[in-house]
């Protein structure tokens, strides 16, 4: 029996990812399923947030709030007490960003 890529999940997600820059908010609560084999494109006007994103992506930039998994593991983050994000070493970053 073949495995359903739905039912694995998505394979990149994104779920109220916030992100500023000083009073700038450029990702106001960004919401993002990726499944496997599926093409996405980001687009919109400058200053939209789309660089930004894959930024946080990779962990190159800090989010304020939610969460960016790929293939089920968190990405820059872990939760520590409380539920609260709390960031990984630059060694398990690397390691990440070699998997992405």
């Amino acid at each position: 029996m073949g495995t359903d890529a739905a039912a694995a999940g998505p394979i990149v997600h994104a779920a109220e990812v916030h992100k500023r820059f000083g009073n700038l908010e450029v990702l106001k609560g960004l919401n993002l399923d990726v499944s496997r084999g599926q093409v996405v494109v980001i687009m919109g006007p400058s200053g939209g947030g789309k660089s930004t994103f894959l930024r946080c992506l990779n962990h190159l930039e800090t989010i304020e709030s939610g969460t960016i998994e790929v293939n089920g593991h968190s990405i820059g983050y872990r939760s520590g007490k409380g539920g609260k994000l709390v960031e990984e070493s630059a060694r398990v970053v690397a390691r990440q960003r070699a998997d992405i």
